[in-house]
């Protein structure tokens, strides 16, 4: 049956966007699904269907380094995902809107981190550029283990919130200082140490690090894993 009510947010039209990865190759095509108009309190599903739709939208302006939306349109996109997720708080429980708050400072703090990456991976690309990073912020909650290993020159907070940047000193600063953390088997621990510490804050499996004795080749791994961390989404 038609509905003859005036919409709380209106249909949002479906997007196709188009890049050609680092700026050659075959023109390759990235689609955002359209949504429909919410009418009273956006219910869970349609804040999840917002949720999917503002993740997809950064993705496209990170493949196309910014360019898939102009700032407007990408500004328009923003407010009314956080005007839904906004709508939707206003009807639940306190519990409720207690785990939606969450999840919506995890999705900032994602936004957030992949803004980061973007710049990361257009200024930073030289092997030994001392362009500074822009610090990829925490976005899992939680830490693996209760205390970080020690670093020199590092201080730790007990724990750190989602959103939080990484601790002075503990991520390295540029490009060149990350390609300098080669590894010999007379100076494993304190690269070790470090890259399980970055572990520890991130609490991410792509930078995962256990083991207390990590071999030298397991370093090397982690390396690589932080350098596409820092970078790409």
């Amino acid at each position: 049956m038609e509905n003859h009510l005036i919409p709380l947010f209106p249909a949002a039209e479906a997007l196709e966007f188009q890049f050609k990865p680092n700026g050659d190759g075959k023109t390759q095509f990235i689609s955002v699904n359209a949504i429909d108009a919410v009418y009273g309190f956006p219910t869970p599903e349609q804040v999840a269907t917002e949720n999917r739709r503002i993740l997809e939208i950064q993705r496209a302006q990170e493949l196309t380094n910014g360019t898939a939306l102009n700032p407007v349109q990408y500004g328009d996109a923003v407010i009314r995902h956080h005007r839904v997720i906004s709508a939707a708080a206003t009807s639940a429980s306190s519990e409720q809107i207690s785990a939606m708050i969450a999840r919506m400072g995890i999705l900032e703090a994602r936004l957030n981190a992949n803004s980061a990456r973007v710049h990361n991976s257009l200024y930073t690309f030289s092997l030994m550029n001392d362009v500074p990073y822009t610090a990829v912020v925490k976005y899992t909650p939680g830490h693996p283990w209760e205390h970080p290993p020690s670093v020199p020159n590092v201080s730790f907070d007990p724990a750190y919130s989602v959103n939080s940047p990484p601790p002075i000193n503990l991520v390295p600063a540029n490009n060149k200082q990350l390609k300098l953390m080669v590894i010999f088997e007379d100076e494993i621990d304190g690269p070790r140490d470090r890259l399980r510490a970055i572990y520890w804050f991130y609490n991410d499996p792509k930078l995962v690090l256990l083991d207390e004795n990590a071999t030298r080749d397991n370093c090397f791994s982690a390396v690589d894993a932080l350098d596409t961390f820092l970078r790409y989404p």
